[in-house]
């Protein structure tokens, strides 16, 4: 199983993306419903805009300059990959400027 990889990077990102005048703050809820995990992570990070909430897993196409935020590009791609080989599914909830939200069943 790769979840560990999908958990850390998720939390990978809520660190990075994260507001430098601000503690950070990081919500992770796992539970079991009518048979299916499903988990919800929100920090209070940068977030980003509407526009872009498909764009964040296309592999290679980032937000930001590697200079200001470096990385490669992949990390939420391989979270989303993870969940539909296990017949999952991951999505965005953005909020720009108060952070990021992802869920999964």
């Amino acid at each position: 199983m790769q979840f560990p990889r999908l958990l850390q990077n998720l939390l990978s990102n809520s660190l990075k993306y994260r507001c430098r005048n601000r503690p950070v703050k990081i919500h992770l809820a796992v539970e079991e419903k009518c048979g299916e995990w499903r988990f919800h992570l929100a920090d209070n990070g940068s977030g980003f805009k509407p526009d872009y909430a498909e764009r964040i897993f296309a592999p290679f196409k980032r937000l930001q300059v590697y200079e200001d935020v470096p990385g490669t590009g992949l990390g939420l791609v391989i979270c989303r990959r993870v969940l539909e080989r296990h017949g999952g599914r991951m999505w965005p909830e953005r909020q720009p400027d108060h952070g990021a939200r992802f869920g999964s069943r």
